[in-house]
């Protein structure tokens, strides 16, 4: 069981990210660079993800997360190098957190709608798609992520579901 965060807070926040990520990878194993390498690591990590490395990727992302504990794109990495490598329970959680971290952005519940379109769970696919939808229609920004999500719905349809989407 998790314990209460008071978003309020900027330090209770940054604990409960960094006991989220704990569950993700051993701390003691983690040695942090120097601030000056963060955009190097941030690099590497983007280019091990990008070539397949879920494990490598999830290592940097790991400590870019530590570095940067609020950092959307450094949780959204570990999300996606989870995703990657089909840890789907944890990659649900740190997607999760990257919609906390931007409430406005549709991606994290466009990713979590794929992992349970592939899981086959009806339910959570409609909510996350849903979400991601809804947040895709705030902001035109994210207008491109439009197309995106009602292809996730199609293929939905395709495999003989109904989601009840706008």
């Amino acid at each position: 069981m998790h314990k209460r965060v008071d978003f309020k807070n900027l330090q209770s926040v940054e604990s409960f990210l960094l006991d989220m990520l704990s569950q993700y990878v051993e701390l003691t194993s983690v040695t942090l660079e120097p601030r000056s390498s963060e955009v190097f690591l941030y690099d590497r990590a983007v280019s091990s993800y990008r070539e397949g490395s879920s494990e490598e990727s999830l290592g940097l992302f790991a400590k870019l997360v530590l570095m940067e504990p609020l950092s959307f794109d450094y949780w959204m990495g570990m999300a996606s190098s989870l995703h990657q490598s089909k840890n789907y329970i944890k990659a649900l959680s740190c997607y999760a957190i990257v919609a906390l971290l931007d409430a406005e952005d549709p991606s994290p519940h466009f990713h979590a709608a794929q992992i349970f379109l592939q899981q086959g769970n009806e339910l959570e696919f409609s909510k996350a798609v849903e979400l991601a939808y809804a947040r895709a229609t705030l902001n035109a920004t994210y207008t491109p992520w439009l197309e995106k999500i009602m292809d996730l719905k199609d293929l939905f349809y395709r495999k003989g579901k109904r989601v009840y989407a706008g």
